[in-house]
């Protein structure tokens, strides 16, 4: 990454922090969410399919899940057309100064959630950036060394997984919510 990729992305996402502050924020628990977006970068087949089983159990709940996630590197690997409603995002997406073309900012930024759950453990500065684009109401994180782009961050092992978090995030917010 460039310094003009890297001065471009600190100041999107400085502007996201800023305006996230003026946003109120509502809790929302696993069953209560109707749409959400589930944000993942893909490391390796066996974490792929645990993001697919976790994809398979909300729409068992009846949620409206779209799959965003996000490749490091330029090949995207054949078995993620498994997961219906994904957009995939490599980096070659990003031009020189670091943005992604129109259409795919559209694509990620244009539907409304309820909310977004990040999966990743550790992300870059690129991977942050696309967290911040789609419009959700309620994100939830998974790492505090990112917690000012994120409602609520559950801090699990790096680890435990997908399910593992999933579980724990289900029984934090009922809390939260006082059920």
């Amino acid at each position: 990454m460039n310094f003009i990729q890297k001065y471009y992305l600190n100041r999107q996402l400085k502007h996201f922090t800023e305006n996230r502050k003026k946003v109120q924020v509502s809790v929302y628990t696993i069953d209560i969410i109707t749409s959400l977006c589930l944000f993942t970068t893909y490391q390796s087949p066996d974490k792929w399919e645990e993001v697919y089983q976790c994809v398979k159990w909300f729409r068992q709940k009846g949620k409206e899940i779209t799959v965003i996630c996000y490749f490091p590197f330029h090949e995207i690997p054949q078995q993620i057309s498994r997961i219906p409603n994904i957009c995939t995002v490599s980096a070659k997406d990003a031009n020189i100064f670091g943005q992604i073309n129109t259409q795919k900012k559209h694509q990620l930024a244009s539907p409304h959630y309820d909310v977004l759950i990040d999966t990743d453990v550790f992300s870059d500065l690129f991977g942050l950036y696309l967290k911040s684009l789609p419009n959700a109401e309620f994100r939830i994180g998974r790492n505090q060394d990112y917690c000012s782009y994120f409602d609520l961050t559950l801090c699990v092992d790096e680890n435990h997984t997908i399910n593992d978090y999933m579980s724990v995030l289900n029984q934090y917010t009922s809390r939260l919510k006082g059920n």
